[in-house]
């Protein structure tokens, strides 16, 4: 069932539980400095790479200046410019796991000055990388658990305490 109240956009909406307003679904929008995760799809004449951000639209990495060539399907985390349109600082992420989680979600994964990612990282002993796009790549560790830490939080991002919630239910390493 979908339930569109006046004033709320088509495809977004918003809960207000115990004091917390959070979106509950909405498409990535990017904005500069942001730190997105993406796929080369494509080179465009030895001049850039064609990245997929799982955005409405793709963005482009300059091969002048950079250290390595990339390959198609290459994952790659890196920083939205300040035109929106390239990727900044790239690092190629080798091995591990893809996954994708509402862009909305993405700062209740990450926490208040991080503390919800290291405690994951604790748990499981997975190395997170956390791109605003809504991706999420994790290398080592217990990847299963991982997964299903990460789908308990977008389940239950409107709800205080996750993180005791979090602790109780996968325990500490």
């Amino acid at each position: 069932m979908r339930v569109v109240l006046p004033g709320d956009r088509e495809g977004i909406y918003y809960m207000y539980l115990e004091g917390i307003d959070v979106p509950m679904q909405q498409a990535y929008i990017p904005r500069p400095k942001d730190t997105v995760i993406g796929k080369v799809i494509a080179e465009k004449k030895n001049v850039a790479y064609i990245v997929d951000i799982s955005s409405f639209y793709a963005m482009t990495v300059l091969i002048k200046g950079l250290d390595t060539r990339l390959k198609q399907e290459d994952i790659i985390i890196g920083n939205v410019g300040d035109n929106l349109e390239n990727l900044e600082n790239i690092r190629v992420l080798k091995g591990g796991v893809l996954i994708e989680l509402p862009p909305s979600k993405i700062p209740r994964v990450i926490g208040t000055r991080g503390e919800m990612l290291k405690h994951i990282s604790n748990i499981t002993g997975s190395k997170l990388e956390i791109g605003k796009n809504g991706l999420v790549w994790m290398n080592g560790g217990k990847l299963h658990t991982t997964i299903k830490i990460l789908e308990t939080i977008v389940r239950r991002a409107h709800i205080r305490g996750l993180t005791d919630y979090i602790s109780k239910e996968f325990g500490e390493r």
